[in-house]
Parts: C-alpha cells; sequence; structure tokens
C-alpha cells in the first residue's frame, strides 16, 4: 500500500508536512515517512523559527506552488511544531476520476 502526505477531508486537503525552517531556500525536499508510517512532505522554509515567520513562509510557498489564494491554506496543527497539518481548502477530493 503507498502512503500519501494528504488526505481529503470536506473542507479540502490536508498535507502533512515536516517543515525544516532556517533553510537557505524555500523548497520541497521529498518525502518523510516516521516511525508509525506516516509520510509527510519534507519542506525546506527560508524563514527562522520565530514570531509565525517560517509559518508565513510555508503558507506563501504552498499557495504559490499550489496555484490557490494564501487565504485557502491553513495551519490546522502543529502551529509550533516541525510537524504541520497544513488545510487546503480549494482543494476536493473526487471519485470522478
Amino acid at each position: 500500500m503507498v502512503n500519501f502526505p494528504f488526505e481529503y477531508t470536506k473542507d479540502g486537503a490536508i498535507l502533512r508536512i515536516k517543515a525544516n525552517p532556517g533553510a537557505q531556500v524555500t523548497e520541497v525536499k521529498g518525502m518523510w515517512e516516521d516511525k508509525d508510517g506516516r509520510v509527510f512532505l519534507k519542506i525546506n522554509i527560508a524563514a527562522a523559527p520565530e514570531k509565525g515567520k517560517a509559518n508565513k513562509e510555508l503558507i506563501r510557498f504552498l499557495a504559490d506552488e499550489l496555484k490557490v489564494a494564501k487565504s485557502d491554506v491553513e495551519i490546522v496543527g502543529g502551529e509550533t511544531d516541525n510537524y504541520k497539518k497544513v488545510l487546503v481548502g480549494s482543494i476536493h477530493g473526487s471519485n470522478d476520476y
């Protein structure tokens, strides 16, 4: 079974992110699996983890990459942790594929 770093909800998609703040460049570095088998999207963030700077940069980056408004991207878990859950509200799952 393949695990993905997201799940669909009625409100959109929740991305599981392993954030690495303080990097030189904000970029996706791949996938990472924890000891419980949960898969995370590993993202380096070019902002310090202070006063919400890294979270703001993560939201900006995801909105740009996913081509959605920043207002459609919300950290819903792990705001002060490296392991985050991010709701992208304008992405909805569908069985029509």
